[in-house]
């Protein structure tokens, strides 16, 4: 049956639209900008970030999500179609929307009234892009909504161990992010470091966006959508695991919820070594029998 003319321009295989790499190129500068101030400077958060953070660990935490989140849109950056850029879409204006949420509750942690003026700007800055990406990215995926869950036959199809994996992964996370959005005084306690409402919130909505794009992923059903995430979730899960090393003295061990993060950023790890690995052992075998 043959398609309309509108549903051939929003295509899963269509280019990726000169609107959506510019948005993407804005939020990488914005992510690298956040990521590297939290990750190298977690310390002076009440200097150089739109509001304080403490312990250093959460910050760090907090720097590894956008450092991720840059390497995922320079990988999306680098595709050519929709159909090998669309997994993480979806999922970072849902973060964008959640993180605007979370910095409307708490407007008064922020530092508008700060007397460093690096700290005003990036508490300025900072609700200028909270406000304008979700408006903008919603705007701007409204008319390829179909195409990001599009299903595209001949592809590569999922290993039904790594669909499982991805899938109750990203439900897990998206859970759990959900009940700190929600209710961050009932997780507090339980955390195996020191979290405000705030942080908590924050922490909640990279965890509800990191789950979708993995729910996608899995949905989507195809390794050689789900490979170009990899490399961010690589980069998340390595920064995550060495701040947690580098300020190991501020984490509870001895807790369920710290034993859960490893094992969830391990297995992060390892999924994404797996898809970036796959082809290049494909490549060698076909080599091999050549």
């Amino acid at each position: 049956m043959a398609q309309s003319l509108g549903d051939l321009s929003h295509d899963a295989r269509s280019p990726v639209p000169a609107s959506l790499r510019l948005l993407m190129a804005a939020e990488a500068f914005f992510v690298l900008v956040a990521g590297a101030t939290l990750y190298c400077l977690p310390a002076e958060t009440n200097k150089y970030f739109a509001w304080t953070i403490q312990p250093s660990l959460t910050a760090a935490m907090l720097g590894a999500a956008y450092v991720a989140a840059f390497a995922l849109q320079v990988s999306v950056l680098r595709q050519a179609r929709m159909i090998e850029a669309r997994v993480g879409m979806p999922a970072v204006s849902l973060f964008a929307t959640l993180g605007l949420a979370a910095t409307l509750l708490h407007i008064d942690r922020f530092h508008f009234q700060s007397p460093e003026p690096t700290a005003r700007l990036f508490a300025i800055v900072w609700l200028l892009v909270y406000v304008l990406v979700p408006i903008v990215s919603v705007w701007l995926l409204r008319p390829w909504w179909r195409a990001l869950w599009q299903n595209v036959p001949g592809r590569e199809p999922l290993a039904g161990a790594m669909f499982w994996n991805l899938m109750i992964l990203g439900m897990m996370l998206s859970l759990a992010g959900i009940i700190m959005l929600l209710s961050p005084q009932g997780v507090i306690p339980n955390w195996p470091w020191r979290l405000t409402p705030l942080t908590a919130r924050m922490l909640g909505a990279w965890s509800v966006g990191i789950g979708f794009a993995l729910i996608q992923a899995a949905r989507l059903g195809d390794e050689a959508q789900v490979r170009p995430a990899a490399p961010a979730i690589i980069v998340l899960s390595v920064l995550s695991l060495i701040a947690l090393a580098r300020f190991s003295d501020q984490v509870a061990w001895g807790t369920v919820t710290a034993v859960v993060i490893l094992v969830v950023l391990i297995n992060l790890f390892v999924v994404a070594v797996i898809a970036v690995a796959r082809p290049m052992n494909n490549r060698a075998a076909r080599g091999l029998a050549q």
